[in-house]
């Protein structure tokens, strides 16, 4: 995806090719290692948070209330 700053918007790849080159310079970047250590930290840290301040009673009742 890439930005076209005078639309302001993200435009799609054209081509099968294009998807594939962006995909692999993603890809070769590291990048994606990171991104998914930094989003397993982030999901611990919600579920403590959630554990210590919500038992499975109080999320079952606020979904049945919701209903």
């Amino acid at each position: 995806m890439a930005f076209n700053a005078s639309a302001g918007e993200f435009t799609e790849p054209a081509t099968v090719e294009e998807r594939a080159a962006l995909v692999r310079t993603y890809l070769e970047s590291g990048v994606p290692h990171l991104r998914i250590t930094e989003m397993r930290s982030a999901l611990e840290q919600i579920r403590m948070a959630l554990t210590e301040n919500f038992s499975l009673a109080d999320a079952l009742i606020d979904v049945g209330d919701e209903m």
